[in-house]
């Protein structure tokens, strides 16, 4: 069980940010800062339960309930016009969920390791006129992931990873599976050469999209490598 409280002071870019935005479907649109702007506020609770189930497996369960006040939102400074938006103190907010995760051996030399997230979020917008439902869908719902660590002798590991993100409606980026995979080679002692893959069922894919700053949604792309690591 655990109770804590966290501040976050406003960003530079909150207080003294002057963006023009031009090629918007209205015209120019002008972001502006706020050095009047409270820090934002956070009093989070959490229940935890952890178990040692048999010899080689344990479980960790995890709830938590999140309470947020003077949240920061670029909102409307003349309420009939979006072409000026300027930062304020202007949400308030719950986020609750849980958080699974297990460790198993269903042998000596093979280990798995699913987790699972489950998030839901609460926004206020009072008087606003901000879509709180928009902020709802920029976090997904349900993550999930498995890994899974093999040695396959005493010098060569095979280790990969599942996973499964949610949607973020509001922002227009879809869920998606993906796998990551590595295999470590051990010559000696003290020697790792290891050759990895990253997001391999995807060349290329969007994560996340800013909202409150027009900024060029970045995609996530396929990645291989290869690493060696000398320990002494």
């Amino acid at each position: 069980v655990g109770a804590s409280r966290a501040v976050r002071t406003p960003a530079r870019t909150e207080e003294d940010a002057q963006v023009n935005a031009a090629g918007t479907p209205f015209g120019m649109l002008q972001i502006l800062g706020n050095t009047e702007l409270k820090p934002e506020d956070l009093l989070a609770y959490e229940l935890g339960y952890r178990s040692q189930v048999t010899t080689g497996l344990s479980v960790d369960i995890a709830a938590f309930y999140n309470v947020y006040d003077n949240l920061i939102i670029p909102i409307p400074v003349d309420p009939s016009s979006f072409l000026r938006i300027q930062f304020e103190n202007a949400l308030e907010a719950e986020t609750y969920g849980i958080e699974i995760a297990a460790d198993w051996r269903p042998l000596d030399w093979w280990q798995l390791r699913p987790t699972f997230t489950y998030l839901q979020m609460r926004i206020h917008a009072g008087s606003t006129s901000f879509s709180s439902e928009s902020i709802e869908e920029e976090s997904p719902d349900h993550q999930l992931s498995l890994w899974s660590f093999m040695n396959l002798s005493d010098t060569l590991e095979l280790n990969t990873g599942l996973r499964f993100v949610d949607a973020l409606p509001s922002v227009g980026i879809p869920s998606y599976f993906d796998v990551d995979l590595g295999i470590t080679w051990k010559p000696r002692p003290h020697v790792e050469l290891s050759v990895v893959g990253q997001n391999l069922l995807d060349g290329r894919r969007p994560e996340f999209a800013s909202r409150t700053i027009p900024t060029q949604t970045t995609e996530i792309e396929r990645g291989i490598y290869a690493l060696t690591r000398w320990t002494f």
